[in-house]
């Protein structure tokens, strides 16, 4: 396992650790059931990423789909899928960064729900990156995977940041009582 998949699955760890934590803080409120939810889904999401980078499936499933549409004879037409799977991903991306906009805009600032809400898009922000990252194709990973500072990287660390940033404010908001 490579150093930065190491440093993933601390993090992840970490992660996992702070989603509890704010579980634990929104059980302790009857009204807050869908955020106690919310923050154990999370919580699970990590430890999930966290057992799929330490097993390497990502990888095996890459591996899996190439060795598949090669016994297939598809291998040569992967680009026919892989483009339209890309165009996806992205509108996808587009559209949730849009509705985030639309939903944010609702709630009012410094709220539990505004902390929560952006935590679920950046859970949700997961989707088209590993799709990206599974469907592989050429131009796509030299975008993600190229240079010292990867941008797969760039944006998988914004949604751990979001992620487990929105958990340790949730649980530091709510011991205070500053959130509505």
């Amino acid at each position: 396992m490579s150093l930065m998949s190491q440093v993933a699955v601390i993090a992840y760890c970490m992660i996992v650790l702070a989603c509890v934590a704010a579980m634990r803080v929104a059980a302790q409120h009857p009204d807050r059931r869908s955020d106690m939810t919310h923050w154990l889904a999370a919580a699970a999401v990590f430890a999930g990423l966290a057992a799929f980078r330490i097993g390497q499936i990502e990888d095996r499933l890459r591996d899996f789909a190439r060795d598949a549409s090669k016994a297939d004879g598809v291998y040569e037409l992967r680009a026919e899928v892989q483009v339209p799977l890309v165009v996806l991903a992205g509108l996808v991306g587009l559209g949730m960064m849009f509705l985030l906009v639309r939903l944010w805009r609702r709630e009012r600032p410094g709220s539990r729900a505004r902390l929560v809400l952006l935590s679920r898009f950046a859970l949700l922000g997961l989707v088209p990156l590993f799709g990206l990252r599974l469907v592989s194709l050429h131009q796509v990973d030299q975008v993600l995977y190229s240079g010292p500072l990867r941008i797969n990287w760039l944006i998988e660390g914004g949604i751990c940041l979001a992620v487990g940033g929105c958990a340790g404010l949730y649980t530091l908001r709510k011991r205070t009582r500053k959130l509505r």
